[in-house]
């Protein structure tokens, strides 16, 4: 659990610096078809680009613009659509090294 946390907190420090906003996110589902989750960006109303990294290559980019409705009870969205998929057509093996990671920014969605 530290370690978890310490990363956390190192990565929010390093966005807070660069004066980059930290995106809340999540993983709900990750299967040979399908990777799928939500992120949201609390403090604006756009909705966040994601991209798919395979082996370090953007392979996709999806907009999380998917209705969710659990945040909506939790009140943690500004809007209910911050979901999102990725379609991942059983292309990949578990050597590959597959990541979500907002566009633009370093910070991957876990």
């Amino acid at each position: 659990l530290y370690d978890y946390a310490l990363k956390i907190f190192l990565k929010r420090k390093e966005l807070l610096i660069s004066d980059k906003p930290f995106i809340y996110g999540k993983i709900d589902s990750k299967s040979a078809e399908e990777i799928a989750g939500w992120a949201v960006n609390p403090d604006s109303v756009d909705a966040v680009k994601l991209n798919l990294l395979v082996n370090d290559n953007v392979e996709n980019t999806v907009t999380a613009n998917l209705p969710v409705q659990d945040l909506i009870a939790l009140n943690m969205a500004n809007s209910s659509h911050v979901g999102f998929v990725f379609d991942l057509e059983n292309k990949y093996t578990d050597k590959d090294s597959i990541k979500v990671i907002v566009e633009g920014e370093n910070q991957e969605i876990e």
